[in-house]
């Protein structure tokens, strides 16, 4: 789908500037790639390379155009290409299609024509000509990005509920799941050799941020933190599960994490880390089994896959296709559906599959409890996933697995929000973080011209205790009372 509306963009803007080739390469950023099958004479087959390799790799890596005038006299230009074509690169015009401060991707012109059809330099009015016609094709590319993930979050509702009724069984999904990049021993050994003896992870008041701001390797730190706590409650060992299978889940939850302020792989290291604390500090472990502790600790890495920074409302604000699918479908929790469709494919992987050990029952068991978690966490729902715990509680004549379900599914939620609980100077600095989030997120929505709540608005200049407070008093404060 996307592919086709670049491939038009892409023609368009060979024949806008008069050059005899070009490429398109779109930005993986799980990967830090390029890749492309819109290039002129590659018929069809994926072109893959890293970000920082070659000119258009290192364009990728900066946001920063080239206009090369000899493309042999540029030690970072591949002539086997032009071998392997029987072509000569000349000139070449190299440019970043930005959008909203993002790099989606880069095109490479090649050899511009004259009228004789000689080949010629690209000038600054062609450069100033494609940034022009860049900005459109970014809104091009970034909207059918939206498309695809939209029609994708519909099929992936319907194999949701296929998934949660097979409950995590191998065989009989309609999908065919793309097994993820394999985790390596080196990418294993770094986290396993971060030193965590000075720091309680263990503690109530554990601070997070100490480690991104003062580890070598804050990401490998973080994802130490959630491996040592998940080993050291014993239960990977008890439920069959190898020590690393649960690093490669671990690492291939942390791929899936973008760079947001706030919805990031720190956020669910914390979440995970605070779960912890209500299980074995607090004692909510004696109203829960092994099995579904172990799963509230696995549920809390993969809770936020893939976020955007974006909540449900934004699109449906913006009448986006994902907007759109929410109210056709009458699903609202779009993303929350993927966050879990994103689970299932990472568990889906033997190598990742920390429910390995788990006989057909277990393993039943812990699928649906993991997506109904998931879903839970949608804040719409908020209130209504309370009011239903608490009547459930107050009902002699619920059953003991359904009191487990609900209580999994509120301590998932308590910990999602349980940034206001913490040490002040912590909570504080995950308040900046959700905050600029929120900025953010009311920037796009004053591009598209739809309204921005207070808190969303940076020209507001809320101050941060403010929202805070509104934050406690209305949602974390009632809820963290009633329980």
């Amino acid at each position: 789908m996307w592919m086709a509306l670049c491939a038009t963009c892409f023609t368009a803007r060979r024949r806008l500037l008069y050059a005899d080739r070009s490429a398109l390469f779109l930005v993986d950023k799980e990967r830090n790639e390029l890749y492309s099958r819109i290039a002129d004479s590659v018929a069809g087959k994926e072109i893959r390379f890293p970000c920082g390799q070659g000119i258009a790799g290192v364009v990728a890596s900066t946001g920063i155009g080239e206009n090369i005038l000899d493309a042999y006299q540029d030690p970072r230009f591949n002539r086997e290409v032009d071998k392997q074509l029987g072509y000569h690169t000349q000139t070449l015009l190299c440019e970043p299609i930005v959008l909203n401060g993002e790099i989606l991707a880069v095109v490479q012109l090649v050899n511009k024509l004259n009228e004789a059809g000689e080949v010629t330099v690209f000038t600054e009015s062609d450069r100033e000509t494609f940034r022009v016609f860049s900005l459109f094709a970014g809104i091009s590319i970034n909207n059918s990005h939206l498309l695809e993930f939209a029609v994708k979050a519909g099929r992936e509702m319907m194999e949701l509920n296929e998934n949660r009724a097979l409950a995590g069984g191998r065989t009989g999904s309609l999908r065919n799941i793309k097994r993820p990049l394999a985790i390596t021993e080196t990418e294993r050994q770094a986290v396993r050799d971060i030193n965590l003896a000075h720091l309680d992870i263990t503690s109530i008041d554990f601070d997070l941020f100490y480690l991104r701001e003062n580890m070598e390797l804050p990401l490998d730190a973080a994802a130490a933190v959630a491996y040592r706590l998940i080993v050291g409650t014993g239960l990977p060992q008890k439920f069959r599960c190898r020590d690393d299978t649960l690093l490669n889940f671990i690492l291939q939850c942390r791929k899936k994490y973008r760079s947001v302020p706030y919805h990031n792989f720190y956020h669910v290291v914390d979440v995970c880390q605070t779960i912890y604390t209500f299980l074995y500090k607090g004692a909510v472990c004696e109203k829960l089994t092994e099995l579904d502790c172990f799963v509230l600790l696995v549920t809390a890495l993969v809770h936020d896959l893939d976020h955007m920074g974006l909540n449900n409302s934004f699109y449906l604000k913006t009448d986006s296709p994902l907007g759109i699918l929410s109210s056709a479908s009458g699903n609202a929790s779009v993303l929350e559906v993927h966050h879990c469709n994103l689970a299932v494919e990472i568990l889906s992987d033997p190598d990742s599959d920390v429910f390995e050990g788990l006989d057909t029952a277990d393993r039943t068991l812990a699928y649906r409890s993991m997506i109904d978690c998931v879903l839970a966490t949608d804040m719409a729902k908020h209130g209504k996933s309370l009011d239903t715990f608490l009547s459930v509680l107050g009902n002699p004549e619920t059953s003991e697995q359904r009191i487990a379900e609900l209580t999994m599914q509120i301590v998932l939620k308590a910990g999602d929000v349980s940034n206001v609980t913490k040490p002040f100077d912590i909570s504080r600095l995950w308040a900046m973080a959700v905050t600029e989030e929120f900025y953010r997120q009311g920037d796009m929505e004053k591009e598209k011209g739809v309204e921005v709540l207070p808190m969303f608005d940076r020209s507001k200049n809320t101050e941060l205790a403010k929202g805070q407070i509104g934050f406690i008093d209305f949602v974390a404060g009632p809820s963290l009372r009633r329980l």
